[in-house]
C-alpha cells in the first residue's frame, strides 16, 4: 500500500500511458495525404502554445545603430521592437558581395545558453555589461557560426538569447521566464516572437535573397528554430545542432528528481507534452532541408526519417552523430529500451552524445547549408 499514495509515481504514469496527442506514429500515420494532414496540426498547435501576444505589431519597429567594414565584409547592429516595450539588439554581417542586383542567402544564427551574438559574430565584446561564463565562450572557432557563414558569402544574423548579453535585466533569466508564465506568456514564445520578427526583416532587405533563408540552432537555439521553421513558409534549410531525443522519454527516464532535465523555466511550453515533442517539431518540418548534426537517439532519428519518407523527400533528411558514435558498433545501446530511474549520464548514453564536445559542427553544417539553400527542396505548401 506504500505506493499507492506516491504522486511522482502518478506522473510517471501520465507520461507512460499519455502520448502527446499529435505524436507522430507511423503505424497510424501512413499515407502523404495524412501526413500532411497531421503536420498541418502540429503547425495550428505550435503557433497557439508560443501565446503570441495580441498587441504584436504588423511590422515591428527596427532602428539602425551602427556599421563597421571588416574584411570582405561589414557588420551592422540594429534593434527590433515587435510589441510595446521589447527592442532586441541584433547583428548583421553582411559580404561584400552581397547586392540588390546579386543576392545572397540569408541564414539566423541562434546561440547556445548564455553565448553573446559576439562571440557568433568573432567580434570583441568586452566593453559590455556581460558577465562571461566557461559556456560562454566555449569552442569560438566553431561557435562563431555567424562568422563562418559570411565568410561564404552568406549573409548571416545572431540574436542574443533573451535575458543574456546585452538583453541582461536585474533579475535572472528563470526568474524572468517564470513571471511571463503567471502572465500566460512563455520565454520560447518570445523568442520565436522577435527572432520572427528579425527574419521577415531580414526576408525584406535589398541584398538578401527571400527564397534562400535558413536557421541555424546550437543547442538552446535549436528550440527557438524547431518552432520557427515550422511556423514560417520562408525558413528552406535548418541546421539543427543538438542531439535529438523525445523530451516525453527522457523525463521518464531521468527519474530522480536532481536529475530533472529541464534546467529552468526558460525551458518550459506550458501543454506542449499533451500534444508533441521535439522530434515530431521536426518531423513535421519535412519535407524541407534539415540537418542534425549531433545525432541522438536512434529510434528518435529513424522515427524523423519515417516522416520524411511519407512526406516524400527522404534525401532532405541528414543526420550525423559524434565523431565518436559514427560506427554503429560504437552504439550498443540503439534500440534498446531506456530504462526508468536513470542519471542523465546514463541517459546520454542512450542518445549518443559526449557533453564535453558539444559545439556547432561548423565543417558539416556550413556546407551543408550552402547546397540546401542553393539547391531544390520539396514544396512545403502542400
Amino acid at each position: 500500500m506504500k505506493d499507492r499514495y506516491r504522486t511522482d509515481l502518478f506522473v510517471q504514469h501520465l507520461y507512460k500511458d499519455y502520448p502527446g496527442k499529435l505524436r507522430f506514429d507511423p503505424q497510424k500515420i501512413q499515407t502523404r495525404e495524412a501526413f500532411f494532414a497531421w503536420k498541418q496540426q502540429v503547425r495550428e498547435k505550435a503557433y497557439e502554445l508560443m501565446q503570441f501576444p495580441d498587441n504584436a505589431y504588423e511590422e515591428p519597429q527596427v532602428h539602425f545603430i551602427s556599421s563597421k567594414q571588416r574584411d570582405g565584409y561589414r557588420v551592422e547592429k540594429y534593434e527590433i521592437s515587435p510589441e510595446p516595450e521589447l527592442w532586441v539588439p541584433f547583428l548583421v554581417l553582411i559580404p561584400d558581395s552581397a547586392t540588390a542586383e546579386s543576392k545572397a542567402p540569408g541564414v539566423l544564427c541562434f546561440p547556445g545558453w548564455d553565448t553573446p551574438k559576439e562571440v557568433l559574430c568573432g567580434e570583441d565584446f568586452t566593453d559590455l555589461t556581460y558577465e562571461s561564463t566557461p559556456y560562454a565562450c566555449a569552442f569560438p572557432f566553431s561557435n562563431a557560426m555567424a562568422l563562418n557563414y559570411v565568410r561564404r558569402g552568406i549573409v548571416a544574423l545572431a540574436s542574443d538569447n533573451a535575458g543574456t548579453g546585452e538583453q541582461l535585466g536585474v533579475y535572472d533569466r528563470q526568474q524572468f521566464a517564470l513571471k511571463m508564465m503567471f502572465k500566460g506568456r512563455n520565454y520560447a514564445g518570445l523568442s520565436v516572437l522577435y527572432r520572427w520578427a528579425m527574419l521577415k526583416w531580414l526576408a525584406g532587405q535589398d541584398y538578401v535573397d527571400d527564397s534562400r533563408i535558413g536557421l541555424a540552432g546550437h543547442s538552446f537555439g535549436t528550440e527557438t528554430s524547431m518552432f520557427l521553421a515550422l511556423l514560417e513558409p520562408r525558413v528552406k534549410a535548418v541546421s539543427h545542432n543538438d542531439f535529438m531525443s523525445d523530451n516525453e522519454q527522457r523525463i521518464l527516464s531521468c527519474f530522480p528528481p536532481e536529475e530533472f532535465m529541464f534546467g529552468g523555466h526558460v525551458h518550459l511550453v506550458p501543454g506542449m507534452l499533451e500534444w508533441f515533442s521535439f522530434p515530431d517539431l521536426i518531423a513535421a518540418f519535412a519535407p524541407n532541408p534539415m540537418l542534425l548534426s549531433e545525432g541522438g537517439v536512434q529510434d528518435d532519428l529513424e522515427r524523423i526519417g519515417k516522416a520524411y519518407a511519407l512526406a516524400g523527400a527522404p534525401e532532405q533528411y541528414q543526420y550525423v552523430h559524434y565523431p565518436e558514435f559514427q560506427d554503429p558498433a560504437s552504439r550498443p545501446l540503439d534500440h534498446q529500451p531506456i530504462p526508468e530511474g536513470i542519471t542523465n549520464e546514463e541517459y546520454f548514453r542512450y542518445a549518443n552524445v559526449v557533453p564535453e564536445h558539444h559545439f556547432y559542427k561548423s565543417e558539416i553544417c556550413i556546407p551543408w547549408m550552402i547546397k540546401a539553400l542553393g539547391g531544390s527542396a520539396a514544396s512545403d505548401n502542400e
